[in-house]
């Protein structure tokens, strides 16, 4: 979707990091509430669910700090490697399929 836009940074001068830095910076700014979020509604629906047990086993909250990372890594190296390939052909491909 964003193709286009990477290849006329490109054209004007812009490096295949640079844009990949900023492309993982408007998909933070996204994701991370958004999976905040989540694992906060995560953690209190697993509350709810566990009072149904007569016995409980107590999960600690490093393994929500810990799902939240894994997400966001698998997010942003999901964006990175689409937008690798992008970022590193040739601009006037992208440019001209329009």
């Amino acid at each position: 979707r964003r193709s286009k836009e990477i290849a006329i940074r490109k054209v004007n001068g812009a490096e295949a990091s640079g844009i990949l830095e900023m492309l993982s910076r408007d998909i933070l700014v996204v994701a991370a509430p958004a999976v905040v979020i989540g694992t906060v509604l995560a953690w209190h629906v697993n509350g709810i669910w566990m009072e149904q047990f007569a016995e409980r086993i107590p999960i600690s909250w490093a393994v929500y700090v810990l799902v939240v990372m894994v997400n966001l890594v698998i997010i942003v190296a999901c964006v990175l490697w689409k937008s690798w390939r992008i970022a590193n052909e040739n601009p006037v491909n992208s440019i001209k399929s329009e």
